[in-house]
């Protein structure tokens, strides 16, 4: 029997021969360069909670590029998936099973509302930024736009200096060869 299975975090694709009791992977496609969003840990549990209300197929196994799960890619296959254990401090969250299987929090059968809820209070997705790095981006902003400024400027000054000197001062450039003054009409 054979299983195409793949990593939802790094994108890792793999086939899974089963030959008598043993079985044999093979490496469709690398991954393991893309890190999941909020943690390992947090990915995982939402995956396997996934699996357990059946948008997704059942687990099969760890990815051993980034650590995640495996999810089976035939979502109607017999697998019943694997129980995945993800701690967290003094609790635990124990999903098993695909499409109606059971969540179990801390000893106590909850629903996947519940455990969802649990999983967003436990890992945060918000990343806290240190006030250095922010600093930092806030300086780099003020030099860029200093060039900006400057350009401004002397696009500013430009126009105002030839716009002066079509119309204020002919008397200044009678003899030069570049103006011609005759063409600007006489004062009263």
């Amino acid at each position: 029997m054979t299983h195409l299975v793949r990593c939802p975090s790094c994108f890792r694709e793999e086939r899974i021969e089963h030959l008598d009791r043993a079985a044999e992977r093979i490496v469709l496609q690398e991954g393991g360069s893309r890190r999941p969003l909020g943690g390992p840990e947090r990915f995982n549990a939402l995956a396997a909670l996934d699996a357990v209300e059946g948008t997704t197929g059942p687990l099969m196994g760890r990815c051993e590029a980034c650590g995640g799960v495996l999810v089976l890619q035939e979502s109607d296959a017999e697998h019943t998936g694997m129980t995945l254990e993800v701690p967290s401090g003094d609790a635990m969250l124990v999903v098993q099973g695909h499409r109606s299987g059971t969540v179990v929090l801390d000893g106590d059968p909850v629903d996947v509302a519940t455990a969802r809820a649990w999983v967003a209070r436990t890992w945060p997705m918000h990343v806290e930024v240190p006030v250095a790095q922010q600093v930092g981006k806030s300086a780099f902003f003020l030099v860029l736009l200093g060039p900006i400024a400057l350009w401004i400027f002397a696009t500013v000054f430009t126009v105002a200096f030839l716009y002066t000197i079509g119309q204020g001062a002919p008397a200044l450039f009678e003899g030069s060869p570049g103006l011609d003054v005759s063409a600007q009409p006489a004062e009263e």
